[in-house]
C-alpha cells in the first residue's frame, strides 16, 4: 500500500506539471568536462560554434566561463523549431570583477543557426561595467543590433536571475521583442518589474530578422564569470526556475489525502 500510494503521488505531480515545455536544461548532472559533446537532458548534443581557445568544461554544475573563449550552441528538445511565439531563458549569471568601466560583451543568445557565420542571432544577453565593483545588464535583437540597458545597477562578483523573454514572427512581420528581469519574484510575468525591453523592426544592413529559432549558444566574450541552472522553455515559470505557491499548496494537499489514506490502511 505505501509503495502504491508514493507512486500515485510521482504520476500526480508529473501529470501536473507536464504543461509546460522545457527546451534545454543545464549543467546539473553533467558530467565535470568539457560541455562540447556532452547532451542536455532533453537529449541535445552541445556543440562547436566557433573559437577553440579555453574550451568551455562544466564544474559540479556550474558553467565557468572566461573572456575570448569557445563558443558552444546546443539545439531544443526534439530538434524542435519555433517560429512566431515568445520563448524564454533563465540563468543565473555572475559576472566577475577586474573590467575597465565601460566594458561591454554578451554571454548568450538565441539562433536560428548552429553557423556563426550565418549571422542570424536572435535575442542577445549583454552586460556593460559602471565601473570596477558594479555594471549594467542589457538585451538586443539580431547581430549588429541596437541594445537596450536597465537602469537598475547590479554587482560584480554576485550572482543574478536574469530572465529573457523573446517574441519573434516571421519575418515578413518586421517585428522582435526582447525583455529582461532580473530577480523575478514568482512564476508569474505579468507581476514582474521589466528590467529592459528593446524591439527591432527592421534588418539591419546585410542582418536580417530571425523568423525561426532552434537553438541557444554560450559565448565567451569579454566577461569571466559563471552561468548555473540554465532553462530554456515556453513559458516564464518555468524560465523563473521558481515554484508557484499554489503548485505548493497542491502537493501538500495531495501529501494528506495520501497521509490519512495510509494511515486508515494501516
Amino acid at each position: 500500500m505505501k509503495k502504491s500510494l508514493f507512486a500515485l503521488l510521482s504520476l500526480l505531480m508529473v501529470l501536473g506539471t507536464a504543461q509546460a515545455t522545457v527546451l534545454v536544461t543545464g549543467f546539473d548532472g553533467y558530467d565535470n568536462a568539457a560541455l562540447i559533446g556532452q547532451d542536455s537532458p532533453q537529449g541535445q548534443t552541445w556543440t562547436y560554434l566557433q573559437n577553440a581557445n579555453h574550451p568551455l568544461t562544466v564544474s559540479s554544475g556550474s558553467l565557468p566561463f572566461v573572456a575570448a573563449g569557445e563558443d558552444v550552441t546546443v539545439g531544443f528538445s526534439g530538434g524542435a523549431v519555433y517560429q512566431n511565439t515568445t520563448l524564454y531563458v533563465g540563468m543565473d549569471l555572475t559576472i566577475a570583477s577586474g573590467l575597465a568601466a565601460d566594458t561591454e560583451g554578451y554571454v548568450g543568445a538565441f539562433s536560428a543557426n548552429t553557423e556563426p557565420t550565418a549571422l542570424a542571432y536572435g535575442a542577445r544577453i549583454y552586460g556593460k561595467t559602471i565601473d570596477a565593483s558594479t555594471l549594467n545588464f542589457g538585451i538586443s535583437a539580431g547581430f549588429r543590433g541596437g541594445r537596450t540597458y536597465g537602469a537598475t545597477a547590479y554587482n560584480l562578483d554576485q550572482s543574478y536571475r536574469i530572465v529573457v523573454a523573446y517574441s519573434f514572427s516571421d519575418a515578413a512581420s518586421n517585428n522582435e521583442t526582447v525583455t529582461m528581469y532580473v530577480n523575478p519574484t514568482s512564476g508569474d510575468e505579468g507581476e514582474q518589474t521589466i528590467y529592459a525591453t528593446y524591439t527591432r523592426t527592421s534588418a539591419i544592413g546585410t542582418y536580417p530578422l530571425v523568423d525561426t529559432v532552434s537553438q541557444f549558444q554560450v559565448f565567451q566574450d569579454v566577461f569571466s564569470g559563471s552561468m548555473e541552472d540554465l532553462v530554456v522553455a515556453t513559458t516564464f515559470s518555468e524560465a523563473a526556475a521558481i515554484p508557484e505557491p499554489t503548485a505548493f499548496a497542491w502537493c501538500a494537499g495531495i501529501l494528506v489525502v495520501l497521509f490519512v489514506a495510509y494511515r486508515r490502511r494501516r
